[in-house]
């Protein structure tokens, strides 16, 4: 092969200066203090600098989690009425991988039937994989991916929860995700007043709200009612 057809060299100059013997490991050493000491004082928090710090101080220090940020599922209920959004249609059972939910639907006490609420919840949250999709397949907006991760204990059978630790006040969630809760609020809440109206007395009140809210007025039994 002709010397023509081996392309160009291109000659990169390294700098004039000469070192002397020892003046580049003084030199590294001083990347190296540098990077050290910034480390405790400079915080590495955008593109231009090169140094500093890029972890945060936890548990005192926390970074904002997005709202789209899942980890266990939770339920909510009504802050003013106490009444739950779950009606206990098993879609959520169904459509979870690893089956870690469980419930039982609420009976009208008087007549046996059922009717749109749930009397028991369960979910076993050291199996779920916080997939999220029973909070997508709900079409009452009733569970909902929480944001707290630090559940670490060595009790084993505290990670099955019942729908008393389960159950969050709406205004809980509509500050972790407001933008997602605006989008469904007022179906959501049309459909759990709709709901509402065919629970007797007590039936589908979270049972942290027991006693602090009044009975269904509509269908409670006479000797329940309460003004209101």
């Amino acid at each position: 092969m002709s010397t023509e057809n081996r392309g160009k060299t291109y000659t990169v100059e390294r700098g004039a200066t000469k070192l002397r013997a020892g003046q580049g490991l003084g030199t590294g050493l001083g990347v190296v203090i540098k990077h050290f000491a910034d480390a405790f004082t400079k915080k590495l928090d955008s593109p231009e600098k090169t140094s500093g710090v890029f972890t945060v101080q936890y548990p005192e220090e926390r970074l904002p989690l997005a709202e789209a940020y899942r980890n266990f599922p939770i339920l909510l209920y009504d802050d003013a009425s106490g009444q739950e959004l779950c009606t206990s249609c098993f879609q959520c059972q169904r459509i979870c991988p690893p089956q870690v939910i469980h419930m039982a639907q609420a009976k009208d006490p008087a007549t046996g039937k059922a009717i749109p609420a749930v009397s028991a919840f369960v979910i076993e949250y050291d199996a779920c994989m916080s997939c999220g999709l029973c909070a997508e397949v709900c079409p009452f907006d009733a569970i909902k991916m929480d944001q707290e991760f630090e559940l670490s204990t060595d009790y084993h059978s505290g990670l099955t929860v019942d729908k008393t630790d389960l159950n969050r006040p709406i205004s809980f969630y509509e500050k972790l995700a407001p933008t997602f809760w605006g989008e469904v609020k007022d179906g959501a809440l049309k459909k759990l007043q709709a709901n509402i109206k065919r629970r007797p007395g007590e039936l589908g009140i979270a049972p942290q709200m027991l006693g602090k809210v009044p009975t269904n007025p509509e269908t409670a039994p006479l000797e329940l009612r309460t003004t209101t």
